[in-house]
Formats: structure tokens, sequence, C-alpha cells
């Protein structure tokens, strides 16, 4: 299991969150297997070993071994919702946009705010697996609340790269 602090596995400068989710668009937007596993590649070769486990489960789609199973609190329609609130946009056009991108990762990525500091992989790996346990009364409430804050914290790419992963549509 990956530690909470990572300070015990983690020695040096952790891998922005950034240059992950700069290095799944690229792939994203390539077909050829050679050069979505070159990228792959190069980017797994500059984290630490704790990075690339993580890494190599969002590129999956996934928090853990798809045996134990990743299992968000949010569908799509929460997530607009949450989109049209942080994009200022009404939910009717998020849908639309949703519609034309064929994904809301897409449209997240169409924000334009702007981060001062940049979340590590480490940090946003961890704000997905406490997202994942929230459950119980009013948790549909406080997942969208933690959600959002998150989406908040990541630039445009990367929120695009979070909300895939909340939906379970990563993978290439």
């Amino acid at each position: 299991l990956l530690c909470k602090s990572h300070k015990d596995c983690c020695e040096g400068e952790s891998m922005k969150f950034h240059e992950v989710s700069t290095a799944f668009a690229a792939i994203a937007a390539t077909s050829s297997r050679t050069e979505i596993t070159q990228l792959l590649a190069v980017l797994l070769q500059k984290a630490s070993a704790e990075e690339a486990r993580t890494i190599s489960y969002l590129s999956l789609g996934l928090l853990r071994p798809a045996y134990e199973g990743t299992q968000f609190n949010l569908a799509d329609r929460s997530v607009k919702k949450i989109l049209a609130d942080l994009l200022e946009l009404p939910e009717e056009k998020i849908t639309a946009l949703a519609r034309e991108t064929g994904d809301l990762g897409e449209v997240a990525a169409q924000g334009s705010w702007h981060v001062h500091t940049h979340l590590t992989v480490h940090e946003v790996f961890d704000a997905l697996q406490a997202l994942e346990t929230i459950s119980g009364k009013g948790s549909q409430e406080e997942s969208a609340q933690e959600f959002s804050k998150l989406l908040k914290k990541l630039e445009p790419e990367g929120a695009s790269l979070f909300v895939r992963s909340v939906l379970g549509r990563v993978g290439f």
C-alpha cells in the first residue's frame, strides 16, 4: 500500500501531477501504440518507484489492482454540475460541450483558471483515494464539494485527467 505521508518512500523532489497530465494528453493525441509506449516509458523513467506505480494505475483509470475495484460516488450529471460552476457556464452548455467533444475531461481542459502551486502525483492520488472513501448519508454532496475543491487546485489539463479518472474513462 502507498504510505500516507510519502515522506518515507519519496526523497527529493516529487513529480508534479501537471507533468503526468501533460504526458497523458500527448498519449491521448496519438494512435500509434509504439509512440504511446515510448511516451509512457519516458514518463515512468522520470518517476520514483511509488510514483510509477501510481501513474501506472492512473493510466488504466484505477487506484489499485482491478480485482480490488475503484468506485467513486460521482456520476456524469454531478460532474457536469460541478464543471458548470467551475467554468461559470450553464449546465446545458456543459452538456453541449460534452456531446461535441465526447468527453467531460475535454470540457474541463477548456477552462482558463490559473493555479499558483502544482500538486504532486501523490497529493492528487491521495485526494482520489479520499474521494473514493466518502460514503453514507450526504455523501453525494460531500463528494461533489471535495471534487470541486480539488479541481480548483489543478490546472485545466490536470483537471481533465482528474475528471476522467473519477469517471473511469482514462486508458489508452
